[in-house]
């Protein structure tokens, strides 16, 4: 029923109501439509989604323009549904993960990425069905060159704004306070201090973490769930769910839907590299390692502490 400000409620999957203003709805795209507007854009600036980036609109084709959450139950703060929800979205597609974190978390889930191929997929798969999903990424100030021009290339080609975030410190100033180098020395420190404390400044202000984890990585990955509840914060009793939309996905299927959509992606990957990160710790990988095998060669290290800092699994 329309409430007097022309905005209507409806229940959304896990029970909790919505108000969702319906006058500048627009209809959803699909994957395909979508990269025919990029195309055109590309060719003479209109198509849907040029047209909306020429009017500063963050995500093309947006579906919910305004909603409040009138009624929001506790997900983070029940395992029991967390586990439940985990086993029906096993089979769910991506978009109707997504879709799902978007009804029920709002502006409080976003998408984490380091630009390789599951994340790009994941943009693309939130940015066609016109999800507002944020999109971050920690900048490291260790960066190949290719991946920082990757990030402008997106953010043109998605008409998003990707937000950058970054260490306390810079790469001299660590040098200075505590030692030159310091991936040489203490890897695990050094990912410390220029990627988990970033990462946990932001998941600080979501409830829901868009990840895209794949259980075909690495042995370290292989049971990793699509929704997954940790312990984030104990003094305040804060939890953060992990969403992982793609994790039945092979690397073959990443890489045939970057192609067939034509999303752009780190050319470092036609170079030998399978999995990025920064310059100093990443290496090509010889034929037969898993994805990970070319980040911190010597280490007796797989990762890089973002998808590990969190508190017990619950």
């Amino acid at each position: 029923m329309p409430a007097i400000d022309g905005t209507r409620l409806r229940r959304v999957p896990g029970g909790e109501r919505v108000r969702e203003k319906e006058s500048e709805r627009s209809d959803l795209v699909t994957c395909e439509e979508f990269d025919q507007g990029a195309e055109n854009d590309q060719e003479d600036g209109g198509g849907r989604c040029g047209s909306l980036r020429k009017r500063d609109k963050a995500l093309a084709n947006s579906l919910f323009v305004y909603r409040e959450v009138v009624q929001m139950p506790a997900l983070t703060s029940n395992p029991s549904e967390v586990a439940a929800l985990a086993v029906e979205f096993e089979h769910a597609s991506a978009t109707e993960v997504l879709r799902w974190a978007v009804d029920r978390f709002g502006r409080y889930a976003a998408i984490g990425t380091s630009f390789q191929g599951a994340g790009l997929v994941t943009i693309h798969h939130a940015v066609a069905a016109g999800l507002p999903l944020p999109v971050f990424t920690i900048d490291t100030g260790l960066l190949f060159p290719e991946t920082l021009e990757l990030k402008t290339r997106l953010e043109e080609y998605f008409g998003i704004v990707i937000e950058g975030l970054v260490p306390e410190r810079t790469v001299e100033q660590q040098a200075e306070d505590i030692a030159p180098e310091l991936w040489q020395s203490n890897p695990d420190l050094c990912c410390t201090l220029r990627k988990v404390e970033p990462l946990q400044k932001k998941l600080n202000q979501l409830d829901a973490w868009i990840a895209g984890l794949r259980r075909e990585q690495s042995a370290g990955r292989a049971n990793i769930q699509v929704l997954e509840l940790y312990e984030f914060d104990r003094l305040r009793e804060k939890n953060i769910l992990k969403v992982n939309p793609l994790v039945h996905w092979s690397r073959d299927e990443v890489w045939d839907y970057i192609r067939r959509h034509g999303i752009p992606y780190n050319p470092l990957m036609d170079r030998g590299f399978r999995s990025i990160g920064c310059y100093p710790c990443t290496r090509v990988v010889i034929s037969g390692q898993d994805e990970r095998a070319g980040r911190w060669t010597g280490f007796d290290k797989s990762e890089c502490g973002i998808h590990t800092f969190l508190g017990d699994k619950i």
